[in-house]
């Protein structure tokens, strides 16, 4: 619904939708918005492409029939859960009778409850790590020094068992020491939440070592709560394939120009679509009826969550307008699923108040089903 030009003075409304379809995610800037984080540009596949999980590993090995040695028997365990349980006195999850998959499900519900945009952008690196791992027998793993590895228990060592790598465009695992460390189905999830977190962090935060996500991973899967990212709290739940779209109304009987400058970017994938759209809009001296509706590009979402931030302006020429603001986010333009009234004495010293919540399916839509489906052996 359009308006015609009245008159071009009140207030401002910046909106930004971040918006990921499908499989990818939105992510917001980590120190600007508390939702999430930002994805830079450098590279899609984990930062500078050298990280990767590493084992505490009790080995015995003997030689082959051409002389090469090789692993008889022994233990190995993801150290990110060896740390979790030694360092951080953390109890485990029971893993028994469960399979990898519905371990790694588990640990994704706790960090989704948590932060629902930062689980999806690391159920895209998990999709990416699942169909691109590439396992490689008779070769020795040159360990990374991304990792400040403390201790191991006497007769073990700390060896390396992944590598994320750009340069391969996958994600390259030691096959002879998985053939023992994929006997624990805890470890086939753990390994592959620590490649999609790490990649995640490296991409996002810049990190050059794994000692956040190893911590992370711990507490995952383990009776600790998850703390070490920013928690959500204005999080709505809304149904997949259907349009959102927002609607302001005018609840101080004034007059108001609205200019709205939205972009839709998946950080993710590098991609962005901006567009710009100015009118003027006559909101009635009658509260009940007065209002500007945003019709334009509405956001379907099919799997995934979207971001919103936007901000709201007062001009120096309207100080004495009272400024009360009616903002709500509508589903198929009839339903109201978020509601808030801005008034004036919210506005900062600059004449702005700032907000942000985030639209997410419910975590089986948005990623329950695909975990299920994942092949993480």
């Amino acid at each position: 619904m359009y308006f015609k030009p009245h008159k071009i003075n009140l207030v401002f409304l910046g909106l930004t939708f971040i918006a990921n379809l499908s499989s990818s995610f939105a992510l917001a800037e980590g120190d600007i918005s508390e939702n999430a984080i930002s994805i830079p540009s450098e590279n899609l596949l984990g930062g500078d492409g050298s990280g990767g999980g590493g084992t505490h590993s009790c080995l015995t090995y003997s030689l082959d029939k051409q002389g090469h040695k090789i692993i008889k028997s022994g233990t190995s365990e993801l150290y990110d859960l060896y740390e979790a349980r030694v360092a951080h006195g953390y109890n485990l999850v029971n893993s028994t009778g469960k399979t990898a998959n519905e371990l790694l499900n588990d640990a994704m519900m706790k960090i989704y409850t948590a932060n629902p945009v930062y689980a999806g952008a690391v159920l895209d690196k998990l999709k990416f790590y699942t169909s691109r791992k590439k396992m490689l027998a008779k070769k020795s793993f040159n360990v990374l020094n991304d990792a400040h590895i403390v201790f191991v228990d006497q007769g073990c060592s700390y060896k390396q068992i992944a590598q994320w790598n750009d340069g391969y465009n996958a994600v390259v695992i030691d096959s002879d020491l998985y053939g023992i460390f994929r006997k624990s189905p805890l470890n086939m999830a753990a390994l592959a939440l620590h490649e999609a977190v790490y990649a995640v962090e490296r991409a996002s935060s810049g990190v050059k070592d794994s000692d956040k996500t190893r911590k992370l991973v711990g507490q995952a899967f383990s009776d600790a709560r998850v703390d070490l990212i920013k928690k959500v709290n204005n999080v709505f739940h809304i149904k997949a394939g259907h349009f959102y779209s927002w609607i302001l109304k005018a609840l101080d009987g004034q007059s108001h120009a609205i200019v709205n400058v939205g972009s839709w970017q998946d950080k993710l994938m590098k991609t962005s679509s901006v567009f710009r759209s100015t009118w003027t809009g006559k909101l009635s001296t009658s509260p009940d009826n007065s209002q500007v509706a945003s019709m334009a590009s509405p956001v379907e979402i099919s799997n995934g969550t979207v971001v919103i931030e936007y901000g709201f302006y007062q001009s120096e020429r309207e100080v004495e307008s009272p400024l009360r603001i009616h903002f709500q986010i509508y589903e198929d333009a009839r339903l109201p699923v978020y509601s808030r009234v801005i008034s004036k004495n919210e506005l900062d010293n600059n004449g702005r108040v700032d907000g942000n919540l985030v639209l997410a399916l419910p975590y089986e839509t948005a990623m329950g089903q695909t975990i299920d489906s994942l092949t993480l052996d």
